[in-house]
């Protein structure tokens, strides 16, 4: 039998993307927890999907963690009360993933706390494709060092955020790869461009219907070495996550990283 998971935020965009993933996966949702008071709370978690199976959303994540301890936590839910479900899970020890955005550090600090006694692995963007992406970024970076490097980005037109948390994330691996931090020429038509090995042309683009697609251009004088993405439809950030959940599973306590599942360290 495959991974367990408990999937809280399950109501949300990415809690029911994750449900319908793991149906077509080696994957058993075991409970869909919604926030309290949600209007969602009895309603099947699969509703969206042609299954057998029926599970009923709840609210009562202690009693899903007591009953099911083996299980993995995949928690897409709000930021806003993340703080709170920490505190729940630190009287459990199971595996979890936390996708939520907007940490703060005394967040982060407990989420890191957490991996004293479990397996624990935080980030928002559980895209395989893209987070190899940048580990082949900082390595870049690393073996050319005074390459100029610009970053394209390119969304749909109803995302206001610029730049995207993946190209500002794709920018730190590229900081790291050089260990110095770079200044950013930002530009939203696309014509930034780094001038000198210190800067990172940082464009962004929102047009059309894009689900996402990122560019890294390293300019080497004479020649110009492109890495990029492109996501073709949205399922693949659930499908990272539950490749994620099956990493964790298995894991010994720890912190990890995205690189760590892509090479399947733990």
């Amino acid at each position: 039998m495959g991974v367990q998971i408990i999937v809280v935020g399950a109501a949300g965009r990415m809690g029911q993307a994750i449900c319908r993933a793991a149906v077509l996966n080696d994957v058993d949702v075991v409970a869909a927890i919604v926030r309290d008071g949600s209007s969602m709370v009895g309603r099947d978690a699969f509703q969206a999907v042609h299954n057998d199976k029926v599970l009923p959303m709840s609210a009562d994540l202690q009693s899903a963690l007591r009953v099911y301890a083996d299980a993995v936590v995949v928690d897409f839910a709000s930021s806003a009360t993340l703080q709170e479900r920490l505190m729940v899970y630190q009287t459990f020890q199971h595996a979890i993933l936390i996708g939520s955005t907007g940490l703060g550090e005394d967040v982060f600090e407990h989420v890191y706390a957490l991996g004293e006694d479990r397996a624990v692995l935080h980030s928002s963007n559980t895209s395989l494709g893209a987070n190899w992406l940048m580990h082949l970024a900082e390595e870049t970076a690393r073996a050319f060092p005074n390459a100029q490097i610009d970053i394209q980005e390119t969304h749909h037109r109803r995302k206001v955020d610029a730049p995207s948390g993946t190209a500002l994330k794709l920018k730190s691996a590229i900081d790291n790869g050089r260990g110095i931090f770079h200044a950013i020429i930002s530009d939203r038509n696309g014509q930034a461009r780094a001038e000198t090995h210190h800067d990172i042309g940082m464009n962004s683009i929102r047009a059309g219907e894009t689900i996402g697609y990122h560019e890294v251009n390293i300019n080497l004088g004479n020649e110009v070495l492109t890495l990029s993405h492109r996501a073709e439809d949205r399922a693949l950030f659930a499908e990272g996550a539950l490749h994620c959940a099956r990493f964790l599973g298995a894991a010994t306590p720890g912190n990890y990283k995205m690189r760590d599942v892509l090479s399947r360290k733990g």
